[in-house]
């Protein structure tokens, strides 16, 4: 596996947001879009057994805990910075949403062509790994920090 692993001890110290937190349980989790994880056929069965992610926050599937949460802006290309390594890493997104999904619930096809497509970011978590948004499109999952909305409010950039 090519994936970058980020080995956490991440607490949510810094956990500050009007939502609840997400906690799911120690482990490996892959963070990015649920969609390239789970089996082409399976895909649709997750989206009904979960009301298609309504409401961002934790899921359980197949006695799996999730945390999911849609972006401000849909599809497209999004950077996250990672308070573990100081480092920053890019996430693709091609279902709207970004989210850590345990290790148990990904296929090994999937594993093999999202490290082809270097997309294959893993949180080993020794503790809990907490999860949650901020705002419309601030995500924050275990030590990743991931921005969705960054675009410029129209009426906050006027010209004089």
């Amino acid at each position: 596996m090519n994936a970058n692993v980020i080995h956490s001890n991440f607490n949510g110290e810094c956990f500050d947001s009007d939502s609840s937190p997400a906690i799911l349980p120690a482990g490996r989790y892959y963070i990015g879009d649920p969609c390239y994880v789970i089996p082409d056929k399976e895909w649709s069965s997750l989206l009904e057994h979960v009301n298609y992610f309504e409401g961002d926050g934790l899921f359980e599937y197949k006695g799996c805990k999730m945390a999911v949460y849609s972006t401000a802006w849909g599809d497209g290309f999004y950077s996250g910075y990672c308070s573990v390594d100081n480092s920053f890493y890019s996430f693709g997104v091609d279902a709207g949403l970004l989210g850590a999904v345990p290790e148990e619930l990904v296929s090994e096809e999937a594993k093999s062509r999202i490290d082809s497509k270097n997309l294959w970011t893993v949180v080993e978590e020794s503790g809990s790994l907490v999860c949650w948004k901020e705002g419309r499109g601030l995500i924050h999952l275990g030590p990743l920090s991931i921005e969705t909305d960054d675009c410029v409010d129209e009426e906050e950039d006027e010209y004089f």
